[in-house]
């Protein structure tokens, strides 16, 4: 039986000093061509992930509450389909003295850094959500793999 694989690898990156990301979870999902079948022989093109694939912690040493922020987050390919399209949203704006002003829609990643939420302050287990778009039976079956990275950049 032939078998689609998607794996997504977590990677971080902190451009200020005394300024920390921490990332946490991943996305990996194994798909069968009968996975892709549904009643009446249509098939799904997006994968979803679990509300909190991946969780984020934002901090910074000794700052007020109020310092701007925003999480960019990239991808490069491993070996990766160009049918396939990876998008990220935020599920849950964690917990901490901080605060999240966007990131609650899906927001698709390519080679180039997009923001994928900003905020202020220091926030615990900010959760994200992946969708893998453009999934189909026509793409050859491999082990498709693909690494995020992320960067915290003062805002």
């Amino acid at each position: 039986m032939k078998k689609l694989l998607f794996c997504i690898f977590m990677f971080q990156l902190s451009v200020l000093c005394a300024q920390d990301i921490k990332v946490t979870g991943g996305f990996d999902k194994s798909l069968s061509k009968q996975d892709l079948f549904t009643m009446g022989g249509n098939y799904s093109n997006i994968v979803t992930g679990n509300n909190s694939d991946v969780k984020i912690k934002v901090h910074k040493q000794n700052q007020p509450k109020t310092f701007g922020w925003k999480v960019e987050a990239y991808r490069v390919d491993l070996n990766w389909h160009n049918d396939l399209k990876v998008f990220i949203r935020m599920t849950s704006t964690g917990n901490g003295p901080g605060s999240i002003y966007s990131g609650f829609n899906f927001t698709e990643l390519s080679n180039f850094p997009t923001e994928i939420c900003n905020g202020n302050g220091q926030l615990n287990n900010i959760k994200f959500q992946f969708e893998i778009r453009g999934v189909s039976v026509l793409i050859p079956a491999d082990t498709y793999r693909t690494k995020i990275i992320y960067t915290l950049v003062a805002n």
